[in-house]
């Protein structure tokens, strides 16, 4: 018999109210589940399930937090207990955190090695100008005309490279040129010529 496929829960805490709200929307994933008595908290309604073998949901669960650094709190009390959740005598869940912030786990969460509960760090590096402009080049294939000039996507991606070398920046550069060009397109007589010309300059305008 093969492993059980286990649940899985994406979260992106640019979309959460409160640092704290990311305990909800685990929580939420239990929702079939029979509420704690009293004015408990998520966090600590969680806390509970996964402490006693009779509550404790059977199947794994994989939760992606995206974004993570907006959990970083003055007291990090919400990135430690988001953690330690993991650590629970019956959870079955298994934490994977996203970050801009190659130094979170050593910097915010010095505790959890005393724990004995010290993440795993994997570090990416960042984008090159070559990869970035190879990605943008390979999705404007699909297109069947040129967009963006070449010297454009060069300027682009060494803008982008030398800052963050994001490839998500990258990309919002090429998609806000566009929308700024066909914006002017939209009052001038001339909606034909000029593309490509017009786009070096508004990807430039986009670094601001």
């Amino acid at each position: 018999m093969g492993m059980e496929t286990p649940d899985d829960l994406s979260i992106n805490c640019t979309n959460l109210g409160n640092t704290s709200d990311i305990f909800s929307k685990i929580l939420e994933k239990f929702q079939t589940r029979k509420k704690a008595s009293g004015k408990l908290s998520p966090l600590q309604q969680l806390q509970r399930m996964f402490s006693h073998k009779e509550s404790a949901p059977r199947r794994m669960l994989l939760i992606v937090v995206d974004e993570m650094d907006y959990l970083i709190t003055r007291d990090r009390a919400v990135l430690h207990d988001l953690f330690m959740l993991t650590t629970l005598q019956f959870s079955r869940c298994i934490l994977i955190g996203i970050a801009n912030a190659i130094d979170l786990a050593d910097r915010f969460l010095p505790k959890l090695e005393s724990l004995n509960c010290k993440p795993l760090v994997i570090t990416f590096r960042a984008y090159s100008k070559d990869q970035i402009s190879n990605i943008i080049n390979h999705r404007l294939k699909v297109l069947e005309y040129d967009v963006f000039e070449p010297m454009a996507i060069e300027f682009c991606a060494r803008k982008v490279a030398a800052a963050t070398g994001d490839m998500r920046k990258a990309l919002g550069v090429c998609r806000s040129a566009v929308e700024i060009f066909e914006s002017g397109l939209q009052d001038s007589s001339d909606k034909g010529a000029g593309v490509v010309s017009f786009l070096v300059s508004h990807v430039y305008f986009c670094f601001g």
